[in-house]
């Protein structure tokens, strides 16, 4: 799965055709509780990805624990998506990047040392 970040004003307006470049069949959403629908997003992301399975991920708080990592990298694995969408502010993006960890350290992408 290649990257692709689009961060600041102005980036919703790429969504669909960032979304239809990848041609994904599912999609793991992450998001914050509240501001993804307030902030106007959930409107253009549900146009973007409905042609696709999408598992909305909202289960981590602005603190998020190891606890709230460890069931994402369960959903995450259970979901297997083609695709990561990550709507919202730094801890949400904190916390998919943690989530999908896993699986790109299995792929060769993250050395560690130990």
């Amino acid at each position: 799965m290649s990257q692709t970040e689009h961060i600041g004003d102005g980036s919703i307006q790429k969504l669909s055709e960032a979304v239809a470049a990848f041609a994904p069949k599912k999609v793991f959403l992450a998001t914050g509780k509240g501001s993804y629908a307030a902030s106007g997003a959930q409107a253009r992301v549900e146009k973007a990805t409905a042609q696709c399975e999408v598992l909305h991920y909202t289960d981590f708080g602005a603190l998020t624990l190891q606890e709230d990592i460890d069931k994402g990298v369960a959903a995450y694995a259970a979901f297997n998506p083609d695709l990561v969408l990550v709507v919202g502010g730094g801890h949400v993006m904190d916390a998919a990047k943690a989530i999908k960890r896993p699986e790109r350290k299995k792929r060769g992408r993250i050395k560690t040392v130990d």
